[in-house]
Parts: C-alpha cells; structure tokens; sequence
C-alpha cells in the first residue's frame, strides 16, 4: 500500500516543487495548501458531473470519433477544466498576494495538481503499480501543463483588469477555453486507440511538455508585476482588490 502511496503522490509532489521553485517572490504556503486542498475536494463534484452527464455523453459507447470528441469533450475536458478554473479564480484571483502573473500559474498547478493526487490514487489502487508508473510520466506532467496554461492567461488577465483594459475578459475566457481544448485532445487521441491519432498523441504531448517549460521559464524570469501603480491596493479584510479606502467587496475601511 505505501508503494501505491509514493508512485501516487511523489510525481505530483515533485512537480509542485518545480513549479514552486521558479516563483522568485514566494507565495504564502498556507495560500497555495488552500488551493491544493480545494483541489482535493474538487475530485467529488467532478466525478458526480462527469457520472450524470455519461448518461447522455459516454465516453465507452462513443461508435466514432466525431462522439467520441464530444464526449470527452464535455463530461471530461469541460468538467475537469472549469472546478480547478473556478477554485482560482474564487481563492486566488482576488487576493492580494496575486501581484505578479507567474502567481496565477503556481495558484494553477497546485489547484489541478491536488485533483491529479486523488484520480492518481484512484487508478493505482484499481488498475495498478504500473498505471500509476505511465501516469507519473504522462497524465500528471499534463495536469502540470493545464496548470501553466490555465494560470499564464489568468495572469494576463488580472493585469489587463487591474489597469482597466477591457480585454482582460478574452483572456479570462482563454484561461478556462485552452486548458479545456488540451485536456481534450490529449483523452481523445489516447482513447481512440487508432495508431495514427496515437502517434499524433505522442508528439503533441512532447510539444506541450516542451512549450510549457518555456512559459514557465519566460514569466518566471520576467518577473511581470500585475501593475506599477502604487496606489492600487488590497483590501487587508479579504485580499479583494480595491479602487477606494472602502472595499467594495466586504465593506472593510482600508485606511
């Protein structure tokens, strides 16, 4: 049992480290467990979403590739996307320690990243040491990329946001539509099963993989703050970002 423990969590651990690493201002722990732990109990509303919507969309009984698409589609990449979307952007997004965009990409991870820990287990633990052996090196480096790519464009938007530029909400829109579209077409060029799409599969993983490291590598160097405006500030209630002394979040009087 403690093998199927390690080869469940050490991958995700490892890589959460990585991630953590390359944030030259750190972010609060007890912030990023919050995210991570919330990321946990997202493994409950998604898998009763992705039950009820198989009875309609069923990944198993897909008869092509056109439903099968569909129904990855939407009970998987649009399920498992929007939780971990949504548990940054309610905890994350509005806090004032998100003063820097690479944060968005470590709230991110850690979000997606405390999903992949419990689903990880959940296949060891019915399928095997050796599923979880393939996954340590393919499924969880890819929840690590949904992470990058979901938190980069929520990283732009918060900045676009926070200097009133109108469109931060295409790139909030970005931030939830691209990881969808990759945790898409990953499922379904791996559940096709035909040798083809298989192969594309392979090689779109490596790109992404490849792709990711270097958005990593570009924000984290840039060291891009949110805004230079020193009179932005955040409320010190609830972390909420506000225009005047009175947070128009929570009603707190900053000053």
């Amino acid at each position: 049992m403690n093998s199927l423990l390690y080869i469940s969590v050490l991958p995700v651990m490892l890589l959460l480290l990585y991630i953590y690493s390359k944030d030259k201002n750190k972010e609060p722990k007890k912030l990023l467990v919050k995210m991570f732990v919330f990321g946990i109990i997202s493994f409950i509303p998604i898998i009763i979403f992705e039950e009820l919507l198989s009875l309609v969309f069923d990944v198993k009984k897909a008869n092509n590739l056109i439903s099968l698409f569909i129904a990855v589609f939407i009970t998987i990449g649009v399920v498992e996307e929007f939780f971990k979307w949504l548990i940054v952007r309610v905890i994350g997004y509005n806090n004032r320690e998100f003063d820097e965009v690479y944060d968005a990409i470590v709230y991110s991870v850690c979000a997606s990243l405390g999903f992949a820990v419990i689903e990880n287990l959940l296949y060891i633990v019915t399928k095997g040491f050796s599923t979880g052996l393939i996954r340590a090196f393919t499924a969880i480096p890819v929840h690590t990329c949904n992470g990058v790519i979901m938190g980069y464009y929520l990283g732009i938007a918060k900045k676009l946001d926070i200097n009133s530029d109108i469109n931060y909400k295409k790139y909030l829109i970005f931030s939830l539509l691209m990881p969808i579209v990759a945790h898409t077409v990953y499922d379904f060029l791996l559940m096709s099963k035909d040798i083809t799409l298989i192969f594309v599969w392979f090689v779109s993983y490596i790109t992404f993989v490849i792709i990711c490291l270097k958005v990593i590598k570009k924000v984290s160097n840039s060291e891009e703050y949110i805004s230079n405006n020193k009179d932005i500030h955040y409320c010190k209630n609830c972390g909420s970002f506000c225009e005047t002394n009175y947070c128009s979040r929570c009603g707190y009087k900053n000053k």
